[in-house]
């Protein structure tokens, strides 16, 4: 496995946008007239939106029941149904090609006969840190 192209432009999309994100959560989370909107929480743009689960499905297996707490306001939410909005770019795109990547990875991989290389373990560690950055987001605008 090589560098996924596509993770280094996710991450690269993040930081370039992290003041925008951050703002948005800001601004449109803890808005006190009610109103809600949405945005990608990747790159900011409010543009084609889609659901992107916070840990992907097939880590879960589809389970309706596997659930867990947030810490910063205690509730509990199930696995499947907890999803940030992410536009088409950033989840179709840039999350689809880094999944297919890990998921080839992992499953091409016998432990007992062998380990991940170095690159493969790093694009493993990437996804990871993709996953708590999803979980970080559902966090601050679960908070309220």
């Amino acid at each position: 496995m090589t560098n996924i192209p596509e993770l280094l432009l996710l991450r690269k999309t993040i930081k370039a946008n992290q003041s925008i994100i951050m703002r948005g959560i800001k601004n449109e989370y803890y808005n006190l007239n009610g109103s809600r909107q949405r945005f990608c929480m990747f790159c900011g743009t409010k543009n084609n939106l889609t659901k992107e689960h916070v840990l992907p499905r097939w880590t879960f297996e589809k389970c309706t029941k596997k659930d867990f707490i947030i810490s910063l306001n205690g509730l509990r939410q199930t696995y499947n149904t907890t999803t940030i909005p992410a536009c088409t770019t950033c989840n179709g795109v840039y999350l689809n090609s880094l999944e297919k990547a890990i998921i080839k990875s992992i499953s091409e991989i016998d432990l007992k006969n062998s380990f991940f290389i170095d690159e493969e373990l790093q694009n493993i560690i990437r996804w990871l840190e993709i996953i708590d950055y999803k979980f970080q987001v559902t966090g601050l605008t679960q908070n309220l």
